[in-house]
């Protein structure tokens, strides 16, 4: 009777249990802090040095590439055992080669457009104050006009080299069946290599012509971050045809625009 007593003072006094209060939210560092000025500078000054890189790689390929394209088309040029289709063929390696070597000393020379957009007075105003609306604005627009050009670049620079391997791969074809009984293995070694590289040149245009290059993924990726306006990329809307007439003494002038 006394336990019971007790146990029932006990239950009664003791106050019900209380939940524990929610732990505090983490405090807020200096990375999230960041305003979209300093976050840009940020992200633009790794991209730059990985787009360095990977130019540098560009060009030693496009090196390589073009030395050994020129040396096939200054051997089938040369060579007594060719004849005039198959020297086609190697005149058409041998300026592809060369268009190769350019290209690849442009791509080691001339900074990337991220490079020459870090490189800017816009960028180095923002990055002196990241807080500043007219910089970031200005950078903002620099870099749309830098990702739109990249982008046309890219297109076009695709549609050659596909244009390119089509050219090399007829070329190929018609050597492979030309005089194909008469023909000495080192012709024959001749039109497959023509004809692989034509593959491998439409391949690279198309990749190159398919992927977004580094500059235009950033500005897209920051645009849908921030609701900045995407950089021009339709087509310009068709002019409409416009024809007038004035009459003029003894006749009719019809002008008009199309």
């Amino acid at each position: 009777m006394i336990g019971a007593a007790l146990l029932a003072t006990t239950l009664v006094t003791e106050p019900p249990s209380q939940p524990e209060p929610p732990a505090p939210p983490p405090p807020v560092t200096e990375s999230l802090q960041r305003s979209e000025g300093s976050l840009s500078v940020a992200i633009l000054e790794r991209e730059a040095i990985v787009a360095k890189r990977r130019r540098r790689a560009r060009g030693a390929l496009g090196l390589g590439l073009g030395a050994a394209q020129v040396s096939l088309g200054v051997y089938g040029l040369t060579s007594p055992r060719f004849d005039r289709v198959m020297r086609r063929s190697a005149l058409a390696q041998l300026l592809l080669g060369t268009s190769t070597l350019g290209l690849g000393i442009v791509s080691l020379a001339r900074p990337s457009p991220l490079e020459r957009l870090c490189a800017s007075d816009t960028f180095a105003a923002l990055a002196a104050d990241p807080d500043d609306p007219a910089a970031m604005l200005e950078l903002r627009r620099l870099w749309a006009q830098y990702a739109n050009r990249a982008r046309k670049l890219r297109l076009m620079a695709g549609g050659g080299y596909i244009a390119g391997g089509l050219g090399l791969l007829a070329l190929g074809t018609i050597t492979h069946f030309h005089n194909a009984e008469e023909r000495a293995d080192v012709e024959t070694l001749w039109s497959f290599t023509t004809l692989g590289t034509g593959l491998g040149l439409i391949l690279t245009g198309a990749v190159g012509a398919t992927i977004e290059s580094q500059i235009e993924r950033s500005y897209e990726a920051f645009a849908i971050v921030y609701g900045w306006p995407a950089y021009p990329t339709a087509k310009r809307p068709p002019r409409r045809a416009r024809v007038r007439v004035a009459p003029l003494v003894g006749g009719l002038q019809i002008t008009g625009s199309f």
